[in-house]
């Protein structure tokens, strides 16, 4: 891996975990825990299977979706 993509990978960690955090709070949009405890309540087993399987298929709808071929 070349040095600008390690450095890419690193500054899109950091700014993942510091900043998006920081400007959602001063946004007033809540975290993702927060917005399933708004959702669903106290936490018990039906709820949590069922946010992990929700979960789990947005992420494999984002990353499966067909990207358009350039010409």
């Amino acid at each position: 891996m070349e040095k600008k993509h390690i450095w890419y990978f690193v500054s899109g960690i950091l700014v993942g975990i510091i900043i998006i955090p920081i400007i959602f709070q001063w946004l007033g949009i809540p975290t993702f825990d927060r917005l399933l405890y708004m959702i669903f309540g106290e936490a018990n087993v039906g709820n949590g299977i069922f946010v992990i399987v929700m979960t789990i298929i947005a992420i494999i709808l984002l990353v499966r979706v067909p990207k358009p071929k350039v010409k």
